[in-house]
C-alpha cells in the first residue's frame, strides 16, 4: 500500500481557498474526477491546461486538486517517495 503524507505547514488554507466552484475534488489521488469536471462542464484538455498552467505535468503529480471560483486550481501535491518515512 502507498502512504501519502504532505506537510501542513506548507499547505494554510486561506481564505481565497475556500472559495470553491464546486466542493467536490477535480483530481483525488492522481485521479481526475470525471463527474466533478461533467459537473462543471469542464472538458478533460481545459484542466489539462490548468495543470501546467499550476507548475505540473500532469495530474498525477496531484494528490488532490479543487477548482477555485476565479478558475484557478487549489492544489495538494503528492509527496515524492524520496521524502517519504
Amino acid at each position: 500500500a502507498s502512504h501519502l503524507a504532505f506537510n501542513t505547514v506548507n499547505h494554510i488554507i486561506k481564505k481565497e481557498d475556500c472559495s470553491l466552484s464546486d466542493p467536490g475534488p477535480i483530481i483525488s489521488d492522481g485521479k481526475i474526477v470525471r463527474e466533478t469536471l461533467k459537473r462543471l462542464n469542464m472538458e478533460e484538455e481545459t484542466l489539462r491546461q490548468k495543470i501546467r498552467k499550476s507548475g505540473y505535468e500532469n495530474e498525477k503529480q496531484i494528490f488532490l486538486a479543487l477548482l477555485r471560483s476565479d478558475g484557478s486550481l487549489f492544489v495538494v501535491e503528492k509527496e515524492s517517495p524520496k521524502h517519504m518515512k
